[in-house]
Formats: C-alpha cells, structure tokens, sequence
C-alpha cells in the first residue's frame, strides 16, 4: 500500500504544467467612441422649420406622412447661403496664399544676399581707393617744381573722395544689416498672424457651410406629420414657436397651437393647425436621449452616428440609436466646457419613461473586418507596442507590432502580425 501510494504522489507532482492561455490574430470590427451620462426626454410633438426666413423651393411631404430621423421635409432657396460659401472660400484662399507667400518668401534670403553685396561693394571700394593712392604717390614722387604742388594737391582730393566711398559703402552695409534683422525678427510673427488668418477664414468658412446646410429642413426626430404650413414659392419665417405642454409632464397639449399674445387677449381660438409652424410631427412613443460630452469628445461626434444608450432603470437591455444634433454651443458644467448631444434611439420599449438615466455611447470611428488583437493582449511601452507570441512549440516571443484603430475591447494590427498567430493573454499562465 505504501509502495502504491508513493508512486501516485510522484505520479501527481510530474503532471505537466496548464497550457498558456492565448487567442489568435483574428479579422473583426474594430470600434472606438466616446461616452457621457445624460437622460432620457420623451419626444411626442416636436415643431420643425427653418433657422432662416425664406422662399421655398420644395416640399417633400404631407400631412399624415412618417417620417424618419434625418430625412429631408423641405428645402428653401440656397442662393444667397450659396454664395456666402464661395465669399468665405475666397477669403480662405487668399489667407492661404498668403501664408504660402510668406512660407515660400525670400525676405529673409533676399535681405542676406544684400547684405553679401553690399560687403563685395566695401571690399571693391577699399581696393579701388587704395589703388588710386599708389598712383597718386607715384605721380606725388615722380614731379617736379610746380607739378609737384599739383600732384600733391590731387593726392589730398583722391584721399578726400576715397574716404567718402569707403564710408557711403560701409553705410550700405549697416543699412543692409539692418535689413537682414528686421526681416528675420518679423519673419516668425508674420507666419503667426497669417496662420491665424486662415484660421479665421476657415471658420468662417464652416459658419457659411452650416448657414448652406440649414436651407434644408430634415426631420430632428421620427414621427407622422400632424401640421403643414406652407407650400413651394411661398416666403416662410425663422421657426421659433415652442411646443405647449400639457400641465405636468412633457406632451403636447393636442389640437392647441400656439397663438399671439394680441389674440389671447382678445379671446381668439387659432384656427391654423400648428400655429405658426411650419411642421409639427408627432409621435409619443419616441425617445431621445441627451447628455453632455467634454469638447475634447464632442468634437469627434457628427450626425447620423451609430450610438448605443443603455438605461440605469433597465439593466437587461441596451438600446441603438443615431446622433441627431451637436449643440453649436457650449455648455459649463463644473467649471468643464460641454457641448449636448442629442441622441434619436431606434427602439423602443414599454419601461423606457422621460427622465431616465441613461449612458450615451457613440461611436466615433469603426473598421470592420480588421486583422486585430483583443487588448487585454496588449503590452505599452512608451510609444511601443507589443504582444507575446506563442508558437507551436511553446516558446514565448516578444513581438512589437503596428497599431491601428483601438477599440473598446481590439486593436486594429497594421503590421508586425499575420492572422492565426496565437498570443498570450494578460493574466495567461
């Protein structure tokens, strides 16, 4: 017995070690985004219209249509936004050709090889002078009596107008000096004013885009068109009118539209469906949600993004949904600069209600079908990084590798790995 159960104990402590856990370089989507914490709104009339008066130029839709987020109501004449595009394209032009006169500019090398010159003048001169004082001083030796009182006498004006020449050349080079300095002091400031020039152009080249974009009406939000007003060639004003609210929550009070404060007074009922609106869609089982995202995210979110909302209130279930607006201005919080996102979900669900917390992701860059690493994978070092290679014989190698895109959960591998390789998970024995 004793024999026996020696030989179980050696049998146990010769048992050969785990294999190491790994995964393969495999191809999947790999998706990056941003997130923010915001709440749910239930959207069940919403007024559409213009941010600027008008002329219609059409007309897509009718009462009693449904519509879908983003979708073109309307359009008015682009004309004028038209050319406030190409004014502010032209200004961002010349601002860019400035700055590329001024990159490309030869003030400084210019202003240098002046400076050269006037020295080769300098020299020339010192030669030419002194050339002139050794004949003088022949001509000074050689006379005799009178002509020796004349040649001397040359000899004092030769050296009178050789010391002008030699000071009005060396006043060339100091005025080319001050050339040279003035244009490598300026040279730096200039580039700094004419990069902020283009920068000021562009903005206000993306302020005209958007004034552009803005004659096209497209739907904020799905719903069925309840109100219509206005037809093709007729003149529509900026929308401004708000939604009425039913006392206690955030519907819409049905079939009462918005009437002036001169027709309330005088007891008139509106008559006009939606008011002063131009369309009024309608659709109570709706819901958005809005949060408020950091700038340094907000500046990658643009409409008609994927997003995913998931509800504190219902755990079980994450809702898709789409970008519809970035609001064009900030918003502190804390002492933080944000900017609201709104998001459209397109799903619905009994449990969702107007107020909810909710995690707003969006995602912000995706590339499907990717050769890439799982990230637990992954190893940084300073700007390198690296995964441990497994092969089939199981040997560990280190291998640094090119990444790409990283995702929530991959790495996008742009070189260093080749698909099927097995590495090593963090934590992997």
């Amino acid at each position: 017995m004793a024999a026996t159960l020696g030989l179980v104990l050696a049998g146990c402590g010769s048992s050969a070690p785990p294999p190491p856990q790994t995964v393969p370089v495999a191809r999947a989507t790999v998706s990056t985004g941003v997130s923010a914490t915001g709440s749910l709104s239930a959207v069940g009339q919403v007024n559409a219209g213009f941010p600027q008066a008008g002329q219609l130029t059409s007309v897509l839709i009718g009462v009693g249509d449904r519509v879908q987020p983003g979708q073109v109501l309307a359009t008015i004449d682009d004309f004028t936004a038209r050319q406030g595009v190409a004014t502010a394209q032209a200004q961002l032009d010349t601002a860019q050709a400035n700055l590329a006169k001024l990159e490309e500019g030869t003030a400084v090398s210019g202003a240098q090889a002046t400076l050269d010159q006037a020295r080769r003048i300098l020299h020339a001169t010192k030669d030419q002078v002194g050339a002139v004082a050794d004949v003088d001083d022949t001509a000074v030796n050689a006379a005799k009596g009178p002509a020796s009182t004349a040649a001397e006498q040359k000899q004092q004006v030769d050296q009178a107008g050789g010391r002008l020449q030699i000071e009005m050349a060396r006043q060339g080079v100091v005025t080319a000096q001050n050339q040279l300095d003035t244009a490598s002091a300026n040279q730096p400031h200039d580039l700094d004013a004419a990069r902020a020039a283009v920068a000021g152009a562009q903005a206000g080249v993306n302020n005209a885009n958007r004034t552009l974009a803005n004659t096209t009406l497209r739907a904020p939000s799905a719903g069925v068109v309840t109100a219509l007003n206005g037809a093709v060639g007729e003149f529509v004003a900026a929308n401004s009118t708000p939604t009425p609210v039913a006392p206690g929550n955030q519907a819409a009070l049905p079939g009462i539209a918005p009437m002036p404060a001169t027709a309330a007074a005088a007891g008139a009922t509106p008559t006009q469906p939606g008011g002063s609106n131009f369309v009024v869609l309608q659709n109570p089982g709706l819901f958005q949600a809005v949060a408020p995202f950091e700038e340094s995210d907000a500046v990658s979110i643009t409409p008609a993004q994927d997003a995913s909302v998931s509800v504190d209130a219902i755990p079980d279930r994450t809702f898709s949904g789409s970008v519809l607006a970035v609001a064009p201005s900030s918003t502190a919080i804390s002492n933080v600069v944000n900017y609201y996102v709104t998001v459209t979900l397109t799903q619905n669900d009994p449990r969702l209600r107007d107020g909810q917390t909710a995690r707003v992701s969006v995602i912000t860059g995706n590339a499907p079908n990717m050769l890439s690493v799982p990230n637990t994978a992954v190893r940084h070092e300073g700007d390198r990084s690296s995964v441990v290679v497994v092969t089939a014989d199981g040997r560990r190698i280190p291998t640094t590798f090119t990444p790409g895109l990283v995702g929530a959960d991959r790495t996008e591998v742009l070189a260093g790995l080749t698909e099927g390789q097995q590495i090593l998970v963090v934590g992997g024995r």
